[in-house]
């Protein structure tokens, strides 16, 4: 009973995985690449992005980041996509936030990438 108990300690006490950075500009760690490469985020966010993307033109990178919540929130999201992130959660271990946030900084990373090609384009 006592090595359950320990081995049950053990487990309740390591640290969960981590999604993104602690510091700014938001960037996914290792764990939010594993969920985004599951999920499609990138591919999510390019098709939205080139929708935002008179949005994002004249913003700094810094607005983009601000506003990056607009859109990767549960209640936005269509059915499917909410299905989704459920099952992304469930398969990988990670709570439904840490989902969202992965799809929010994939979305503010494909919104500065076409910030910037215009700013080319434009320039």
């Amino acid at each position: 009973m006592n090595v359950v108990r320990g081995n049950i300690e053990e487990i309740l006490s390591r640290p969960e995985p981590v999604a993104s950075n602690t510091h700014s500009p938001a960037q996914l760690a290792e764990f939010g690449v594993r969920i985004a490469d599951r999920l499609h985020a990138r591919d999510w966010a390019r098709q939205l992005a080139s929708g935002l993307l008179a949005q994002a033109r004249d913003k700094e990178p810094f607005r983009i980041e601000e506003g990056r919540t607009e859109s990767a929130n549960m209640s936005l999201l269509d059915p499917e996509w909410r299905r989704k992130v459920r099952r992304t959660s469930l398969k990988l271990g990670a709570d439904t936030y840490a989902v969202l946030l992965v799809m929010r900084i994939a979305l503010k990373d494909e919104r500065i990438r076409l910030a910037s090609e215009v700013a080319l384009e434009d320039g």
